[in-house]
């Protein structure tokens, strides 16, 4: 999965007069010298910062000392699914995010207009799964060693796309089933017709 995660925060420090009241923009080379949240992705297999033509990293401090921080992020990612039902099932799937350092007690994170913090593509597609809906939650995580953590999810239902198994298995499966019935209407002393319909099937 492709992103842009965006980070708001203010920082008191970073505050500059301005006439204006226009922000300033910087590259990623600004981030190595000022604070930024450590957020790292839960249950992440690999993930990666886009770093075509440049790092695609952007910071913009407005004179007030809010700041944006946005880059673009591909994420590989664990997800639990039950196929019991299959291939009928839905799925639910989370993207996890969370602060690797700083507990609820330095650090809280939240979304910042709760589900219309999410913005997707429209024509967005998979190909066996189609993206019923996507919301937004946060809960506190517990780690024995280090603490309580906030941590943000963004949540998946996934429907199959039945209408490919549908040409795939079922309609063969009952095609050949038919096929099978035929023999049965086949004179019993023809035996190599019979023969022949009943290799058929099995093949």
């Amino acid at each position: 999965m492709t992103l842009y995660l965006r980070h708001y925060w203010r920082d008191e420090r970073l505050a500059f007069p301005s006439s204006s009241n226009k922000s300033m923009t910087f590259d990623g080379r600004l981030v190595k010298k000022i604070w930024v949240p450590d957020v790292f992705f839960v249950h992440s297999k690999r993930s990666f910062i886009h770093d075509t033509t440049t790092d695609n990293i952007m910071l913009r401090v407005f004179p007030d000392g809010h700041v944006l921080y946005s880059m673009r992020i591909t994420v590989t990612a664990m997800c639990n699914m039950d196929f019991s039902h299959f291939p009928l099932d839905s799925q639910t799937c989370s993207l996890e995010l969370e602060s690797y350092a700083y507990t609820d007690e330095d650090l809280m994170l939240y979304w910042k207009n709760g589900d219309e913090s999410l913005k997707t593509d429209e024509k967005i597609s998979l190909s066996q799964f189609l993206i019923q809906k996507f919301h937004t939650t946060s809960r506190l995580a517990f780690y024995s060693s280090t603490g309580w953590y906030n941590r943000l999810y963004i949540n998946f239902t996934l429907r199959r796309h039945i209408f490919f198994f549908l040409l795939q298995t079922y309609f063969p499966a009952t095609l050949m089933v038919m096929l099978s019935w035929v023999s049965f209407w086949i004179d019993h002393r023809a035996v190599p017709a019979r023969v022949s319909l009943g290799i058929m099937t099995v093949l």
